[in-house]
């Protein structure tokens, strides 16, 4: 199950992740008023630090694909989080521009256990999402990394019926109580985490080392 921590701000985040052997970092641009946002110039010099495991993933609302095209072609990453309400059709332009060299990750949105999205999920399949990210949409200034959980009966329902599991990445509330239930209950593609990676509003090497050892002790009792 593949790892990500959202929201990174500085080199010693980086660092630290990938030293953990994390393999997606997010990062934001274009979030307004986004907690984590950065300014281009910052998600550049970030995107061009060099890592071993950790690939850079590009969280964004933007909706221009002439902007995403050219942010996408300036910046050295593995993939983008459509973090908003985008159109299949910027999955599909995104896709014929750039085929296998850009990861399009998809965020769907449940609110109030209702998937805001769903009639458009396999829309966004043919037009060529590579993974899902399921995220708690609580209102228009909490649109994800709210640390709130999906409910299991939402979330079984989507999975498999709606989303392949290997298509699948969970978020909202992950934490090193309930991971090894996500894994179990669900074996998704991977896991999005932010708010339990933090101390003090920073990812942090140690909490991270708890959610990868108590994910790792539930794999050794299988």
């Amino acid at each position: 199950m593949k790892i990500k921590i959202c929201g990174i701000t500085n080199e010693v985040e980086i660092f630290n992740l990938d030293a953990l052997g994390i393999e997606f970092g997010g990062l934001w641009y274009n979030i307004p008023k986004g907690k984590y946002n950065l300014t281009e110039n910052r998600f550049r010099s970030l995107t061009c630090i060099k890592t071993k495991t950790l690939k850079y993933i590009w969280v964004t609302f933007e909706n221009s694909f002439q902007n995403i095209k050219n942010m996408i072609q300036s910046n050295p990453i593995f993939g983008i989080q459509l973090h908003g309400f985008q159109l299949p059709s910027i999955v599909k332009n995104i896709n014929y521009e750039f085929k296998e060299s850009i990861t399009i990750f998809k965020v769907i949105h449940i609110q109030n256990n209702y998937c805001l999205e769903e009639e458009l999920i396999n829309r966004y399949v043919d037009a060529g999402v590579d993974f899902f990210i399921l995220d708690t949409y609580l209102s228009k200034e909490k649109i994800g990394s709210t640390g709130v959980p999906l409910c299991h009966e939402t979330l079984n329902q989507l999975i498999p019926f709606k989303i392949d599991n290997m298509m699948a990445m969970i978020a909202g509330g992950i934490n090193e109580h309930n991971i090894h239930q996500i894994y179990s209950s669900y074996n998704p593609y991977g896991v999005d985490i932010d708010s339990s990676a933090r101390k003090n509003g920073r990812i942090n090497k140690d909490r991270i080392s708890i959610l990868l050892n108590n994910l790792n002790k539930y794999h050794e009792k299988q």
